[in-house]
């Protein structure tokens, strides 16, 4: 799964843009101010961090108020949608998410939205995530008129609810429950000769139920949003949240983490060649080794950049166990650290990255890639939201 669109609607710092169409591969972000480049790329990847929303509170400074028009009135931060983002579909996730429903095998495109309270939605673009009454009425009451012939003491409660519901109303939210039960206990009599159109509406009032389970799988398998700086302690934050989020996945006994430990350094020992990389597990949590060791290289221009290149390989390797795709890596202007030497290796490395893992790379100043790469540029203006 991949980025295909992207809006944030921040404030303070974190300026309000346009929607953004994303490239699967490179996308350049030239953001010369410090504090609106962080923002930006804090806020895009909080839409599936690594780390808990709840605990790094990446929303924290922004405003509870909005001043438009002259006007100024409070945000409700559970109202609030904070970062949005569109992702494509797969054809393995689609798999999945059609076992459920026949409905989600038309599933495309996934929008994703983290409100300023923390809470995310899911939502399924062009697919109604419930059954409305008008598309179930005219079967429910056929069934209705039927049951009141042989089972009458069947119908009373639910011939008043139907009477109360109006053609636009949803089934769900206990609705969806209470139909599902009654066509289950409908007798022999009945589902013997209606039997089709039973499991016909079984599956009309269960989808809001359906589309619930599917958003489970869809939060499993988003693509981590990764930051990554030039810096060592970069590399260290990621390792923690690796431990927390390994954590968070229930991944606690020896064996599991074994398993877990042994498919993550399969994938490491693939995703960078240039050095050996291992992550263990030590009494607290994990650490990562390397040969050469990442202490044993001198502290140059040329360090920063291998360190990196592990927090980039370790970032795609965990995604890749733990969510099933390649994360969306977000790089905050490493060349700042790096002398005009190294910025073509710096981007011969983005470069590769890209070609199976989507990189938004957001720069200060200095842009390290050929002008002749056709890559997806955008400027500070190109972002801002146009004003009507």
């Amino acid at each position: 799964m991949k980025f295909i669109q992207a809006r944030i609607r921040g404030q303070g710092t974190a300026r309000e843009s346009r929607w953004i169409d994303l490239s699967p591969r490179l996308n350049l972000f030239h953001l010369p101010d410090e504090s609106v480049r962080t923002s930006f790329l804090q806020t895009l990847a909080a839409v599936n961090p690594l780390f808990s929303c709840h605990e790094t509170r990446p929303f924290a400074d922004f405003p509870r108020t909005v001043t438009e028009r002259g006007y100024t009135r409070k945000i409700q931060p559970e109202k609030r949608t904070v970062a949005l983002a569109i992702f494509n579909s797969t054809p393995d996730l689609v798999k999945d998410l059609a076992a459920l429903s026949p409905h989600l095998f038309e599933t495309d495109r996934i929008e994703v939205g983290r409100r300023l309270d923390y809470s995310r939605w899911i939502n399924f673009v062009e697919i109604a995530s419930s059954t409305r009454w008008s598309e179930i009425s005219g079967d429910m009451q056929h069934l209705l008129s039927i049951a009141e012939k042989i089972v009458p003491e069947k119908t009373k409660t639910l011939a008043g609810l139907i009477k109360s519901l109006k053609p636009s109303d949803r089934i769900k939210d206990g609705i969806d429950l209470l139909f599902a039960d009654w066509l289950a206990s409908l007798p022999p009599a009945i589902t013997e000769s209606s039997g089709h159109l039973i499991d016909k509406l079984q599956d009309a009032v269960r989808r809001a139920d359906h589309f619930h389970a599917a958003r489970r799988i869809i939060e499993r398998r988003l693509p981590l949003c990764v930051v990554l700086t030039a810096s060592p302690s970069s590399l260290s934050a990621l390792i923690g949240g690796i431990t927390d989020k390994t954590r968070a996945l229930g991944i606690t006994s020896a064996s599991e983490i074994h398993d877990f430990l042994a498919e993550l350094n399969h994938h490491l020992a693939t995703a960078h060649s240039g050095m050996m990389l291992h992550l263990a597990a030590t009494g607290s949590g994990f650490a990562l080794s390397a040969t050469p060791a990442l202490e044993q290289i001198p502290t140059t221009p040329k360090s920063v950049l291998t360190i990196l290149q592990a927090a980039a390989s370790l970032a795609i390797a965990f995604s890749r166990v733990s969510c099933r795709t390649e994360p969306v890596l977000l790089f905050d202007s490493p060349e700042r650290f790096l002398p005009a030497s190294c910025h073509p290796e710096l981007s011969d490395f983005i470069l590769r990255m890209a070609e199976f893992c989507q990189c938004l790379y957001a720069f200060a100043d200095v842009d390290v890639f050929p002008e002749t790469q056709a890559i997806t540029r955008y400027t500070a203006s190109d972002l801002t939201k146009q004003q009507h």
